[in-house]
């Protein structure tokens, strides 16, 4: 058996050698840049730094004039928001409605109670006109009984004379016998008469007696109703003070509860008022509470107007002053000058 020896290309040799160098290169280069980004210090960013404020340098600053004080108007019942009947800046007096709310609850105790209270006010109508009817008749009925115990009364005393003139052989039988039978006619429908009159009376007692309990259920219901209407007016929100309205939550349908306790923001006490300004933080750091400040307002012809910086706190400055023009009210927009230290 003859053996051939097997030659390796030229050709193939080179393409394996080539990958192997394409892969080496790859793997320097990643090598290279994990070495530039852990062992190759970073440039540093550079920032800018803003200048300091002078002291002594006027600031203007412009903010929105709110009240110093301002009265918070819960929501008296759970239910549903019906009606607003203010709007936002709009000044409202003490005891004016503001809005209504609709308690299905309520008005279903409302329908109920006046249902009750009209049955047992016609049921009282009724009564009352049956006891005027059975009074009459028991009225007369008692006259009649009267009348016929007279005649009763009459020919008893005739019946008894006559008696005595029987026994004595001083009247005829015939006589005493009619006399009798008128006495004994009298004395039955006396009787008959009286039981008619006592029935009738007491007729008039029972009615009365039912009249009686019908007025009290009567009452009974309207209280009820009278209490149920209170409940239902307090689902009415009225202003406890005199301001402007400054906040209103909530919209027509919504629903509310008792935990709502600022439905309505009322500012009082308008002469007192307050601008609330938020300043760059290099202006904000030279600002302390107490320190002067002017306010002018375009709706006071820009009278300048002394006042305070009362605050300062998270970004926001609040400066104090008082107005005498009626005219300024809160949600205007003010301007503040203060004066940096």
């Amino acid at each position: 058996m003859k053996y051939t020896k097997t030659s390796v290309k030229p050709r193939g040799i080179g393409l394996v050698l080539g990958a192997i160098l394409v892969l080496a290169a790859i793997a320097a280069g990643v090598l290279s840049v994990v070495w530039r980004e852990h062992v190759q210090p970073q440039p540093r960013k550079v920032t800018a730094t803003q200048p300091s404020v002078p002291v002594g340098t006027e600031v203007s600053l412009i903010g929105r004039i709110q009240a110093q004080h301002t009265v918070m108007v819960s929501v008296p019942v759970q239910g549903k928001i019906d009606v607003f009947h203010v709007e936002i800046g709009q000044e409202v007096f003490e005891g004016q409605l503001l809005a209504q709310i609709k308690s299905e609850s309520l008005t279903g105790a409302e329908e109920q109670s006046t249902q009750l209270a009209e049955r047992a006010r016609d049921k009282l109508n009724d009564l009352e006109a049956a006891l005027i009817t059975a009074r009459l008749e028991a009225s007369r009925a008692r006259a009649v009984a009267i009348r016929s115990r007279s005649d009763y009364d009459r020919s008893e005393k005739a019946y008894q004379r006559q008696k005595m003139l029987l026994g004595a052989g001083a009247t005829p039988r015939l006589i005493f016998e009619k006399t009798e039978k008128e006495y004994l006619t009298n004395q039955a429908e006396s009787a008959s008469l009286e039981t008619l009159a006592q029935q009738a009376e007491g007729r008039v007692d029972s009615l009365q007696k039912d009249r009686d309990s019908a007025q009290k259920t009567l009452d009974e219901n309207n209280r009820e109703l009278e209490r149920v209407k209170v409940d239902l007016s307090s689902a009415e929100v009225h202003s406890p003070v005199d301001g402007v309205v400054v906040g209103r939550r909530g919209n027509a349908g919504d629903d509310v509860d008792r935990t709502m306790k600022d439905l309505f923001q009322i500012a009082t006490g308008l002469s007192q008022l307050a601008v609330v300004v938020e300043p760059e933080p290099r202006v904000l750091a030279r600002i302390r509470p107490g320190q002067p400040a002017v306010v002018t307002i375009t709706e006071a012809q820009n009278q300048p107007l002394a006042a305070e910086v009362k605050n300062v706190e998270k970004g926001q400055v609040t400066v104090e002053f008082t107005s005498p023009d009626p005219s300024v009210k809160p949600g205007l927009t003010a301007q503040v000058r203060i004066k940096l230290t």
